[in-house]
């Protein structure tokens, strides 16, 4: 689409032999961010959504009610949009090629077609995403899950080329992508598609390239969108070997951290996986701060993967001989902000100077209509460098 004005709302319609089967509306990014007074660039943060825990649409109701003056522009999903290796019973035996691909596309039918609930969101403004494990399998690519058809290499490759062929067609074909409202510049790093079966590396070397490119081209604050959280310990063997592993699980993180250390603006990390939600801080080499935010669940995908909100490491997060590490302080504690139920978040960035203000909202599911008392709820705030 060309032609379009700067942060005007356009309606679009998908026509079938001149018939309407689908609309949405989208706001286009603003040709700045708008200064103190005005309605502020709103960016909604969500990750993991399971459809089977949303029968009641709560997720969409949340959105529905949320004021016309704190509605997102974009949204930034972040992993986990469907969980097609669930319900995990399902898939305790195996399935032919063409039986996993009808499931799948049944999987993501269901979950993206949930007219009153999580389809309200999608339709409602621009969509941001990457992908996580749950658009494949648990550990996907290259390790074995307790589905059946996991526990062969060939079982493997071919469920993650149906799964990979969905993802294009429902998501995006992209591994990074960028924009900018200036001063904020964003980049969405997809770090589970170009993971190694050796654990040296969770995106190709062109993809870390351009982040390193990124952070040291940055004229002002920078968002970065991950699908794991940089501010975490490597998983156990048990864990890792028969969950997921977590980035620093790879060679490649320190190559990560190194870039995130170097950079001389304020560096917002966006996150998820985890199912809990999470605000941590810490002083970057150059003065500047790095704020990583987890918003983990919008749904989850079941009751007995519930999250344990765990604080932000208090040791650097790179090792000696990687250059600077990144000292942390962990500025809430459980009981101020740690969510373990079905919820999204919103930043509000303004103008501020050569920088940005950012204020962080809590935005809890909930079914019905009387919101929660913390509906809204402001929970952080930074002025941005």
């Amino acid at each position: 689409m060309t032609g379009l004005a700067p942060r005007q709302t356009y309606p679009f319609a998908l026509l079938a032999n001149g018939n309407t089967v689908g609309n949405a509306r989208l706001t286009t990014l603003p040709a700045a961010l708008p200064t103190l007074g005005d309605k502020p660039f709103t960016v909604l943060l969500g990750t993991c959504f399971a459809y089977h825990e949303d029968q009641e649409g709560k997720v969409g109701n949340a959105f529905l009610h949320m004021p016309l003056s704190a509605n997102p522009e974009i949204k930034l999903f972040a992993g986990d949009q469907v969980y097609l290796d669930s319900p995990w019973y399902r898939y305790l035996v195996p399935h032919t090629a063409d039986e996993l691909r009808n499931a799948f596309v049944e999987h993501y039918r269901n979950t993206w077609g949930q007219t009153d609930g999580f389809a309200r969101v999608l339709t409602e403004g621009a969509n941001f995403v990457l992908s996580d494990d749950h658009e494949y399998w648990n550990n996907a690519p290259y390790f074995v899950a307790y589905a059946s058809n996991t526990w062969t290499a060939g079982g493997r490759t071919e469920w993650f080329g149906i799964a990979r062929e969905l993802f294009n067609a429902f998501q995006t074909t992209q591994s990074i992508t960028r924009f900018a409202v200036p001063p904020v510049s964003f980049l969405v790093a997809d770090t589970r598609i170009n993971r190694d079966a050796n654990r040296n590396r969770f995106m190709t070397a062109v993809d870390l390239g351009q982040v390193r490119d990124w952070v040291n081209g940055l004229q002002g604050p920078g968002v970065l969108v991950i699908g794991q959280a940089l501010l975490q310990g490597p998983a156990s063997f048990l864990r890792g070997t028969f969950s997921d592993w977590n980035l620093p699980d790879f060679a490649q993180y320190y190559d990560l951290v190194r870039i995130v250390g170097a950079a001389a603006h304020s560096l917002v990390i966006l996150t998820g996986d985890v199912h809990f939600g999470r605000v941590a801080h810490g002083q970057l080499p150059s003065g500047a701060e790095l704020i990583e935010i987890i918003s983990s669940p919008l749904s989850l995908v079941d009751r007995t993967v519930q999250g344990t909100w765990v604080e932000a490491p208090a040791l650097p997060v790179a090792p000696p001989t990687s250059g600077a590490p990144i000292p942390l302080s962990v500025m809430n504690t459980e009981e101020d902000f740690g969510p373990t139920d079905g919820h999204f978040l919103t930043l509000e960035f303004t103008r501020r100077g050569p920088g940005a203000r950012l204020r962080l909202r809590y935005w809890p599911a909930f079914a019905g209509g009387v919101p929660p008392p913390d509906f809204g709820k402001t929970i952080f705030e930074r002025d941005l460098i």
